[in-house]
């Protein structure tokens, strides 16, 4: 009793008084709370002594409410309006408020929360008073002042959206029973509304850490996106709807974690009875929670293993977490991803712990099961995530008794690289002798062809620049790391950063990926390219006008999206280049009765029409002579409901029929399937007229060049990208335009002989060659430099020094990654014509990426010699200009100058050159 009302009455002084208590005031409040006197009568009597002043730190709301307070009574009532979230605003009907409170705020002085005891705990009075005892406690707490951990071992993460009552109570929980000098506690909010996360902010502005992601990125990626921030080396993710006791934190880490291992409490209800004590996992993919709806008595007293932990309230070392992947996206927008986790780390050796010494109170689904929210949670996601659960570890849950889970390893789940960025602002190292380029995407992180052709562009950029992934809002490097395994990439150097982050800085290079006829902004660097998939919207409108049209280097997948886009006048002809997608290469095994289709599951544009393959394989199987073949479907899934639903339509569809849907799939499972598969058909399009409704056409069709070089058989519809393909094509690479025609030309290639077939399969594999990576960086290469180049001409242009010439020599880039070269000069030339001498004067601007020695020439004579970094400006006055100048040059007579950590020689980029006519 001495030490909470202490605690209580140190609280009340720094809230109300801002400063600490003194002896005699302690001495005085503590024996009023011995004498039985209520919390909040102690509370007016302390705001209503001489000494009371209004806390400098406090925020405006509460200063006006305490100006309201000086003469009315009812202050502790407002006080608990205020911070407890009670209305959307405090100060609106606040004495109606202090009426409706009264009789709760009687209850909450005459109960005191009982110390949990194990097995003996009392909680009815949270069914009989409707109160959560961390609510109660927030009233005892009244912490506003707790400081971040500088060097927090615990990072609490907490996911946040709407219903801000149960974070504030789950924060008071955690501020009560917790040791903070080692513990950080980071909200991450999912676009929350009503400005509650403002509140929150206003009432934890010094103790807790907050995360805006500005929409709702669901569960898994939500957590993914709070441990980018974390400090901590041990993370507790942990739903709002918990609320922890005392002890808690000593009893979660008395289990000695190995680097792979995870622990977790018991749960229980709101009403006492046990919500789960450790969790198993059936063969046929349901969750057996253990001791559910039993009494605490019967759960046992000492610590044992299960195959998870609800991520309600579950702790692991950030480094185990960050390696397998974290929460993986195919399982958005809810259920299977914390079991998928835990399964993930006990495949690298570790093992997960229940500790029934914890029990932990948890209001299960409070957020998730509210339709307000408009998740539609509870309309097949479960069914859906099971699947995709199975598909990935059902072998290992029917064969546990047989074989080790490490043999079962899922090879999607393999140990990923771990960023070495600073987590406390998410961005590397700061590269400054680099140039920096920006890539935005206002799209979702979804592995699909589009975003495998963007990433591609920012794994090639990487090599020469700091890439910044720009997006509207937030997302994990977690993913961005998931998105390089499905893809096949190397993304381990980017940035993520958001567009308003990026409004913010200067570039050298921007990269924007659209759907429309124009970019979504003007450019923000003299180097600008546009990514037009293409043109759904073929009008420019305000938000994307001309001007932003005519400032960007268009590129296109296809002549057939290409001819969509100049379809607009607007546009001219020689800015729009198409630059194809490069093709993935696979191995051709031996040839099985197998008909592939791979794209992701979705529904409207361009829709890769699954349900129609479906059909037409019952059709092609009902001949008696095809009756063993098998189709196999691949693709990434998206969480919306209608896409769920087409997912499952699909599935049950295929009922009955050799068919194997694959969700998600590695790149080692696609891979294999590409490999012994003997035909390969593509939908998208199908049935569309693609001169009325061009849009609904695949716009290129990568997959169908891949099955193209492990050598299967093509069909694609005679419509948009994948019939220009056709029309190239050699034989085996066929088009249709009826569901007749598929299934004539399937059936003719499914009766070659295997010598006609085996050549077939290898002029398709040579034709694919012309789809190379190495040629895709080529085409991009010239595109990037020859914007660039076009840009220092344009500016000669605007000063109507037509012949002007740019010549780049000695521009070397090392062969050997992290190898230096020495003894190279760059060097930028400039040639003018004979309307030189009619110029005064130049001005030179140069930007230069880390600390270098800069030397410029006038027809090979130096006349300024200069250390810079970053801009700087030279003038060359009029005598420096005489003796028949015609020539002016940039040298950087030393590389190895450059401060910067990547690999390769930084040369000095011209950020413009103006030049001033004197008449005179």
């Amino acid at each position: 009793m001495h030490k909470r009302g202490a605690d209580f009455i140190r609280h009340a002084y720094l809230m109300l008084l801002g400063r600490p208590v003194d002896a005699e005031g302690m001495a005085h409040y503590l024996n009023r709370l011995r004498a039985g006197h209520h919390k909040g009568d102690i509370l007016l009597d302390i705001f209503d002594s001489k000494e009371c002043e209004i806390a400098p730190n406090a925020s405006p709301e509460l200063n006006i409410i305490i100006q309201e307070a000086r003469h009315k009574r009812g202050f502790f009532h407002k006080i608990l309006t205020f911070y407890g979230l009670r209305t959307k605003n405090a100060l609106i009907g606040i004495e109606f408020q202090i009426e409706e409170l009264s009789e709760e705020i009687k209850r909450i002085n005459v109960i005191t929360p009982k110390k949990q005891e194990h097995k003996t705990m009392d909680s009815t009075h949270l069914i009989n008073d409707n109160l959560d005892t961390d609510y109660i406690n927030a009233i005892d707490s009244f912490d506003l002042l707790t400081p971040v951990a500088k060097s927090p071992i615990f990072s609490i993460i907490i996911l946040q959206y709407n219903k801000a009552e149960l974070t504030l109570n789950c924060i008071n929980s955690i501020l009560r029973y917790t040791d903070m000098s080692k513990v950080e506690v980071i909200v991450v909010d999912n676009g929350s509304k009503d400005g509650q996360i403002e509140m929150l902010e206003r009432r934890f502005r010094h103790s807790v850490r907050f995360v805006k992601v500005g929409l709702n990125r669901y569960f898994g990626e939500g957590n993914n996106i709070g441990v980018d921030f974390a400090r901590g080396d041990i993370l507790i993710l942990m739903n709002n709807d918990i609320a922890v006791v005392s002890n808690w934190l000593e009893k979660l880490n008395k289990i000695e974690l190995m680097p792979f291992d995870a622990a977790g409490p018991a749960f229980l209800y709101p009403t006492g009875t046990v919500q789960e004590c450790g969790a198993y996992l059936q063969e046929n993919g349901e969750s057996f929670q253990q001791f559910r709806g039993a009494d605490i008595s019967q759960i046992p007293d000492t610590i044992f293993r299960c195959d998870y932990i609800s991520a309600a309230l579950i702790m692991m070392h950030k480094e185990a977490f960050v390696k397998v992947g974290g929460f993986d996206l195919c399982f958005e927008p809810a259920y299977y991803e914390d079991a998928d986790l835990c399964l993930k780390l006990k495949s690298y050796g570790g093992n997960v712990y229940c500790n029934p010494n914890l029990l932990i109170y948890h209001n299960e689904n409070a957020t998730s099961a509210d339709p307000s929210h408009g998740l539609s949670l509870t309309s097949n996601v479960v069914s859906v995530n099971k699947t995709k659960f199975l598909d990935r570890w059902g072998r290992y849950l029917s064969a546990r008794d047989s074989c080790s889970i490490e043999e079962q390893k899922v090879p999607g789940a393999k140990a990923l690289p771990i960023p070495t960025y600073n987590s406390s602002d998410r961005i590397w190292g700061s590269l400054n002798c680099r140039p920096k380029a920006m890539l935005y995407t206002p799209f979702s992180l979804i592995p699909g062809g589009g975003e495998k052709y963007f990433l591609s562009i920012a794994e090639y950029l990487a090599v020469e620049h700091d890439v910044y992934l720009v997006l509207p809002y937030l997302y994990s490097y977690t993913r961005l790391r998931q998105m390089g395994a499905s893809l096949n990439l190397t993304l381990s150097a980017l940035n993520i950063i958001t567009l308003s982050e990026a409004n913010e800085m200067s570039w050298d290079l921007t990269v924007v990926i659209g759907n429309s006829i124009a970019p979504p902004f003007p450019k923000k660097s003299p180097n600008s390219v546009y990514i037009c998939q293409f043109p759904f919207d073929k009008k420019l409108h305000s938000n994307s006008p001309v001007e932003n049209a005519g400032m960007y280097k268009y590129v296109c997948y296809s002549n057939f999206v290409r001819n969509n886009i100049l379809e607009n006048k607007s546009i001219k002809p020689s800015s729009v280049v198409v630059v194809p997608p490069y093709v993935d290469f696979y191995p051709r095994l031996f040839k099985e009765k197998i008909i592939l289709s791979v794209g992701r599951f979705f529904v409207g544009d361009h829709s890769k029409n699954q349900l129609f393959i479906i059909d037409t394989f019952k059709k092609f199987v009902s001949n008696e002579c095809f009756k063993d073949w098998k189709l196999v479907l691949i693709g990434s899934t998206r969480p919306e409901f209608e896409h769920r639903s087409y997912y499952k339509k699909c599935i049950d569809s295929s009922l009955g029929f050799n068919v194997e849907i694959i969700p998600d799939a590695s790149v080692e499972r696609l891979s294999h399937y590409y490999s012994i598969s003997s035909i390969y058909w593509h939908g998208s399009g199908f049935g569309i007229d693609s001169k009325i409704h061009p849009e609904k056409s695949e716009h290129f069709g990568i997959t169908p060049l891949e099955a193209c070089s492990a050598g299967c058989f093509v069909i694609v519809p005679n419509q948009g990208g994948p019939y220009e393909i056709a029309s190239m094509a050699p034989d085996g690479f066929y088009s249709y335009e009826s569901q007749d025609d598929l299934l004539g030309k399937t059936k003719y290639l499914a009766g070659l002989d295997d010598i006609s077939s085996d050549t077939l399969r290898n002029l398709l594999s040579n034709f694919s060659k012309e789809f190379r990576k190495d040629v895709f960086h080529t085409k991009l290469n010239n595109l990037i430099d020859s914007s660039f180049y076009d840009s220092l001409v344009k500016a000669g242009d605007e000063v109507c020094f037509k012949d002007l010439r740019v010549s780049w020599r000695g521009w070397h880039h090392p062969e050997e990654v992290g190898r230096w070269s020495d003894g190279y000069t760059s060097h930028i030339e400039f040639n003018f014509p004979d309307e030189i001498s009619l110029v005064s004067s130049i001005k030179v601007t140069l930007s230069v990426f880390g600390f270098q020695g800069i030397g410029i020439l006038l027809n090979e004579k130096l006349v300024v010699s200069k250390i810079i970094s970053g801009d700087a400006t030279f003038h060359l006055p009029g005598p420096m200009l005489r003796n028949g100048f015609n020539r002016i040059s940039f040298s950087l007579p030393d590389a190895r100058q450059v401060s910067r950590l990547d690999t390769r020689i930084i040369s000095v980029f011209l950020k413009n050159i103006s030049f001033l006519k004197d008449f005179t």
